[in-house]
């Protein structure tokens, strides 16, 4: 069981590179000629300073960071209409490691959230994805399943480095 994206040609796996136990699945229905969603790249200066972001809380992994832009003109798309969706992928390990961290123990699922790259700095706080935006929680082990998955729907969203714990 998991969001049932992997039937779908327009989705595009984005992740950090050397991130273990996590895999990150990006669809937009109907975005194949529409949008382009490019997996950008931080350096490691970049990684450090989002690490040292500890508002409301601290931040375990680094997930995926990525750009969704316009197929034709190459613009930032921030607003997704369709809504863009996204799974989370993780081995039953890494959801015991996020569920049972600091931050991750009062919700009982791995806690995501997203900084802003503005005037060449990182936002100084996380923003939490809601209950509303992350639409399903699957714990490993559901249904014979041995992965964990938490499945988001996003209509608006900005330039994102997405973290978890």
């Amino acid at each position: 069981m998991n969001c049932n994206y992997d039937d779908h040609d327009d989705v595009y796996i984005e992740h950090l590179p050397g991130l273990t136990g996590i895999t990150v699945q990006i669809y937009i229905p109907g975005g194949e000629s529409i949008y382009k969603v490019n997996h950008g790249t931080l350096d490691e200066n970049q990684q450090n300073t989002a690490r040292k972001v500890k508002s409301p809380f601290r931040i375990n992994k680094l997930i995926t960071y990525f750009q969704v832009k316009d197929a034709e003109t190459g613009e930032l798309i921030y607003e997704f209409d369709p809504p863009l969706k996204k799974q989370i992928k993780y081995t039953a390990q890494a959801w015991a490691e996020a569920v049972n961290s600091e931050t991750g123990k009062e919700l009982g699922r791995p806690r995501l959230a997203y900084l802003v790259w503005k005037n060449d700095s990182w936002a100084d706080h996380w923003v939490e994805f809601t209950d509303e935006e992350i639409n399903q929680v699957i714990p490993p082990g559901t249904n014979g399943d041995p992965h964990g998955y938490l499945c988001l729907t996003i209509y608006e969203l900005e330039d994102p480095l997405i973290g978890g714990c």
